[in-house]
Protein backbone atom coordinates (compact mmCIF):
# COMPACT_ATOMS: atom_id res chain seq x y z
CA UNK A 1 0.00 0.00 0.00
CA UNK A 2 2.77 2.30 0.81
CA UNK A 3 4.45 1.69 -2.34
CA UNK A 4 1.32 2.18 -4.77
CA UNK A 5 0.37 5.16 -2.36
CA UNK A 6 3.65 7.10 -3.13
CA UNK A 7 3.37 6.04 -7.01
CA UNK A 8 0.01 7.45 -7.41
CA UNK A 9 0.78 11.16 -6.07
CA UNK A 10 1.05 13.63 -8.62
CA UNK A 11 2.95 17.44 -8.93
CA UNK A 12 3.73 16.85 -4.87
CA UNK A 13 -0.25 16.61 -4.59
CA UNK A 14 -0.01 13.31 -3.10
CA UNK A 15 -3.61 12.63 -1.48
CA UNK A 16 -2.48 9.39 -0.58
CA UNK A 17 -0.54 10.59 2.12
CA UNK A 18 -2.68 9.70 5.42
CA UNK A 19 -2.73 6.12 3.70
CA UNK A 20 1.19 5.94 3.54
CA UNK A 21 1.48 7.22 6.73
CA UNK A 22 -0.99 4.92 8.71
CA UNK A 23 0.46 2.00 6.56
CA UNK A 24 4.14 3.03 8.10
CA UNK A 25 3.08 4.19 11.65
CA UNK A 26 1.02 0.25 11.57
CA UNK A 27 4.55 -1.40 9.91
CA UNK A 28 6.44 0.10 13.01
CA UNK A 29 4.13 -0.64 15.45
CA UNK A 30 3.94 -4.42 14.21
CA UNK A 31 8.15 -4.56 14.21
CA UNK A 32 7.74 -2.99 17.74
CA UNK A 33 5.43 -5.40 19.11
CA UNK A 34 7.49 -8.27 17.47
CA UNK A 35 10.52 -7.42 19.30
CA UNK A 36 9.05 -7.17 22.40
CA UNK A 37 7.16 -10.75 22.28
CA UNK A 38 10.44 -11.80 20.92
CA UNK A 39 12.10 -10.75 24.04
CA UNK A 40 9.50 -11.94 26.39
CA UNK A 41 8.71 -15.13 24.75
CA UNK A 42 12.38 -16.50 23.58
CA UNK A 43 15.43 -14.18 24.21
CA UNK A 44 14.64 -14.41 28.24
CA UNK A 45 16.63 -17.36 29.91
CA UNK A 46 18.94 -18.64 27.02
CA UNK A 47 22.47 -18.27 28.33
CA UNK A 48 25.17 -17.13 25.98
CA UNK A 49 28.33 -19.19 25.10
CA UNK A 50 30.41 -17.41 26.71
CA UNK A 51 33.47 -19.75 25.55
CA UNK A 52 31.92 -18.97 21.55
CA UNK A 53 31.94 -15.72 21.99
CA UNK A 54 35.36 -15.13 23.21
CA UNK A 55 36.90 -17.06 20.20
CA UNK A 56 34.88 -15.11 17.60
CA UNK A 57 36.26 -11.99 19.30
CA UNK A 58 39.37 -12.63 19.51
CA UNK A 59 39.80 -14.25 16.26
CA UNK A 60 37.73 -11.23 14.43
CA UNK A 61 39.66 -9.71 11.41
CA UNK A 62 38.40 -6.19 12.62
CA UNK A 63 41.27 -6.40 14.79
CA UNK A 64 43.77 -6.14 11.86
CA UNK A 65 41.76 -3.48 10.45
CA UNK A 66 42.88 -1.41 13.38
CA UNK A 67 46.65 -1.80 12.65
CA UNK A 68 46.41 -1.09 9.37
CA UNK A 69 48.10 2.51 8.60
CA UNK A 70 46.18 2.79 5.29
Amino acid sequence: AVNIGGASGNFELNVFKPVIIYNVLQSARLLADTCTMFTEHCAVGIPPPVQRLDYYNRNTLMLVTALNPH
